[in-house]
Formats: structure tokens, sequence, C-alpha cells
């Protein structure tokens, strides 16, 4: 794999692809969670975003801002998950 020169770009664009993974590790799971449960994806992805709001309680040895800053990305990334996970919906009867 080529390294970048740029450490910071290289970071981001690292930060950016687990965002991307994670999102889609969501998506399944809210989907496979709906499919057993009976339930629809969008109420799944709500668990799970309640379930991970929850363990950044275990953050609490960083500074205050750090968690206020996780918690803002964790909002992005989950509402984006919310989002397709609504049109996820149409294909589920509950």
């Amino acid at each position: 794999m080529k390294k970048s020169i740029n450490n910071e770009l290289d970071d981001l664009a690292r930060l950016h692809a687990y965002e991307h993974i994670l999102g889609s590790i969501a998506m399944i799971w809210s989907v496979n969670h709906a499919q057993a449960n009976g339930g629809l994806p969008s109420e799944a992805v709500n668990l799970l975003k309640d379930a991970l709001k929850g363990s950044m309680l275990d953050s609490r040895e960083r500074p205050a801002e750090f968690g206020v800053l996780m918690g803002e990305h964790l909002d992005r990334i989950m509402n984006n998950v919310a989002a397709m996970a609504r049109n996820a919906d149409r294909g589920f009867k509950k």
C-alpha cells in the first residue's frame, strides 16, 4: 500500500474509510435484526445508536471535549445509516 506523503490527509482518509465500514456494518446488522425480530431496520438502527452512545461512557478518562466531538461524529454516521434504513423499511412488513 502506498503511503501518502501528507500524513494528515492519510489520517483523514483512514477515518473516512472507518466511517464507511461502520455505516455498512450498522446497516447490515439493522436489516438482519429486523428480519430476525419482525421489526423494521430503522427501529434496529435506533437500538444500535443507543448502544453505541452507551459505550461512549467508557471514554470518561478522556477530555470532555473529546466525548462531545465523538458523540457528534457518531450522530452524523448513525443519522446517515438511519436514512438508508428508512428506505429499507419499504421492503419490510410489520
